[in-house]
C-alpha cells in the first residue's frame, strides 16, 4: 500500500513507478486506458511518467476479468437487487397524482438508503408525462398527473456491485394503444431474454428482443439497446465491458452480470423495461424488476 500526500505528492508518477517495479526488466506495461478513473490530463502524465517503457491498452483484458463473477461477487449482486426492488415497491405503494418527479425520484431512494443500500454510479433517472418521450431525464418540480406514465431506472448498490431496474408505471388506467405499445415492450423483452444463452451471440439475442417490436410496427431507429454489463461501479457509469447490442461481436460468459432491457419510443412517449440479470449454469434469472405486466397506480 502506499499513500501520497493531495497537493504534494503527484500521484501519476507514484503509480508509473510501482507499474515500473513491479514489471520485468524492459517489460511492457499494460493500463486500461478507457477506464473513466483516468482523465485525459492524468492519462498523459501517467504516460509521460512511464518513460520509454513500452505501453498497451489492457482495457479488453481487465474488462474480461470483470465480466465472469465469483460466488461472493453473485451474492452482492442479489443483495443489491431487493435493495432495488424495495424502491420499486415503495414507488409502486406510495406515488401519487400531483407529486413532483422529484418526490418520486424520494421514494425510491429512501427505501433503498433504508434497505442498506450505497450510492449509485449514475442518479435515478425519472420522467413523467410528455418527458418520458426523452431518454435518460433526472426528475424535475413537474408533477404527476392522472392518466400519465411514469419512467424509471436507478441501481441497488452492495460493496459497489450495481443491479439496476427499470419500469414504465401507469397513473390510472391508459388508453387502448398505450396498453398496445407496453405490450409490445413487453414481448420484446421476454424474447430477448429467451435468446440469452451461456456462450451465445449478445448481437443475436437483440435481434430477436428487436423482432416484436418490428412486428407491431415500430420504427427501428425508435428502439434502444437490448442491454449493457454492470458491475463495481462508481460515478459516472454502472456499465462494464459486455456489449449487448446489434453490432457486438460478444457472447454472454457464464456467471455474469447484466441488464437487459426494452426500450422503445412510441407516439408521445417512450416505453422502458428491464431488470439485473445474471447468467449462471441454471440459465438466466432476473433479480430484479424484468418482465411485469403493465402495473396501474
Amino acid at each position: 500500500t502506499r499513500t501520497y500526500h493531495h497537493g504534494k505528492d503527484d500521484p501519476p508518477a507514484m503509480i508509473a513507478r510501482a507499474a515500473i517495479e513491479r514489471a520485468s526488466a524492459g517489460g511492457t506495461i499494460g493500463v486500461g486506458w478507457s477506464t473513466f478513473a483516468l482523465p485525459g490530463g492524468l492519462a498523459l502524465r501517467f504516460r509521460e511518467a512511464l518513460g520509454a517503457r513500452k505501453v498497451v491498452d489492457a482495457t479488453a483484458v481487465i474488462e474480461s476479468v470483470r465480466l465472469a463473477k465469483s460466488p461472493r461477487e453473485l451474492d452482492y449482486i442479489r443483495t443489491a437487487a431487493r435493495y432495488a426492488e424495495a424502491g420499486l415497491e415503495r414507488l409502486c405503494g406510495q406515488a401519487r397524482v400531483g407529486m413532483t418527479e422529484i418526490e418520486l425520484a424520494a421514494l425510491i431512494e429512501s427505501a433503498m438508503r433504508e434497505a442498506g443500500s450505497e450510492y449509485p454510479a449514475m442518479p435515478t433517472w425519472m420522467s413523467v408525462g410528455a418527458r418520458t418521450g426523452g431518454s435518460h431525464r433526472t426528475p424535475t418540480d413537474r408533477t404527476l398527473k392522472a392518466g400519465e406514465p411514469i419512467k424509471c431506472e436507478f441501481a441497488g448498490v452492495h460493496r459497489r456491485y450495481h443491479a439496476v431496474t427499470m419500469q414504465t408505471l401507469w397513473m390510472g388506467e391508459p388508453g387502448a394503444a398505450e396498453r398496445r405499445a407496453y405490450d409490445a415492450t413487453l414481448a420484446s423483452l421476454r424474447a430477448g431474454c429467451r435468446a440469452v444463452k451461456v456462450g451465445g451471440s449478445a448481437a443475436e439475442a437483440e435481434r430477436a428482443a428487436f423482432e416484436p417490436l418490428l412486428a407491431a410496427g415500430i420504427d427501428a431507429s425508435r428502439i434502444a439497446r437490448f442491454g449493457y454489463g454492470v458491475s463495481a461501479a462508481y460515478p459516472p457509469t454502472w456499465l462494464d465491458g459486455l456489449d449487448i447490442t446489434g453490432g457486438s461481436g460478444a457472447s454472454f460468459p457464464l456467471n455474469s452480470s447484466m441488464v437487459l432491457h426494452t426500450s422503445a419510443r412510441v407516439g408521445p412517449h417512450s416505453y422502458l423495461l428491464g431488470g439485473a440479470y445474471i447468467l449462471t449454469e441454471k440459465g438466466l434469472e432476473c433479480l430484479s424488476g424484468g418482465d411485469l405486466e403493465l402495473q396501474v397506480l
